[in-house]
């Protein structure tokens, strides 16, 4: 099986690549970065590729490497951090920002990947989105619950579109973590969101990293189901 992770060289993405490593029918893991590579990372099944989705020549490796392989599951889980700004009070350009940086990188990784996987007519695509996108959405997050929404309805049109290809597409919901674009959030007020949600708890990095390897084995008959970490 070979897996591409957008974003899998720190935080949540690099615990999901971990999990992902222990699998034994994994014969091919390509994980992109932005600013920093895995440098104690040894695993000859692993390939890094540099990405920053600013730089408009920055997919051209990257497009080799999709060319090269036949890609079996894209988890599209690299996102731009962002600081807590009620909506009011933010200058548009933070949105404009959000949606060129994650938004419009994560179409332009999917489509490049869904159109080779049409080719070979099988595929997975797996979306780390958030449970903000499904009530209790605290305050200064509009920019960043807004790009997750959009590739939220997107990929539901995808669900569609794909599925005469054998090509299953599915989200993610994890609730707030104290891992990645949140490691700088004062612990206490993600403690706080998160006695508004379901669980009362915090989500764990390892939880969404089971949850991908768990969707990774589902059937094709699953298709457009979601998994909500509540």
């Amino acid at each position: 099986m070979r897996i591409l992770i957008t974003g899998g060289n720190s935080g949540l993405g690099k615990v999901i690549v971990d999990h992902l490593l222990t699998r034994d029918d994994l014969s091919h893991l390509a994980l992109t970065y932005r600013s920093k590579s895995i440098s104690n990372l040894v695993d000859e099944r692993v390939e890094q590729l540099h990405l920053d989705f600013s730089q408009s020549d920055s997919m051209v490796s990257l497009n080799k490497f999709i060319e090269k392989f036949e890609i079996d599951v894209l988890v599209n889980n690299a996102w731009q951090s962002f600081e807590l700004k009620r909506f009011d009070t933010m200058d548009l350009d933070d949105h404009r920002e959000m949606m060129q940086q994650s938004l419009v990188g994560t179409l332009e990784v999917s489509q490049a990947v869904i159109r080779k996987m049409k080719q070979l007519k099988k595929g997975k695509v797996i979306n780390i989105l958030s449970a903000y996108l499904l009530g209790n959405t605290p305050m200064g997050v509009s920019h960043y619950v807004g790009s997750k929404a959009y590739l939220e309805a997107a990929s539901r049109s995808w669900m569609t579109e794909l599925k005469k290809f054998k090509i299953a597409v599915h989200n993610i919901y994890p609730g707030p973590m104290a891992i990645g674009m949140n490691k700088n959030v004062d612990r206490r007020i993600l403690e706080m969101i998160a006695m508004e949600r379901q669980s009362g708890k915090l989500t764990q990095a390892t939880e969404v990293a089971q949850g991908v390897g768990d969707i990774i084995d589902w059937d094709f008959s699953a298709n457009g189901e979601p998994l909500i970490l509540e």
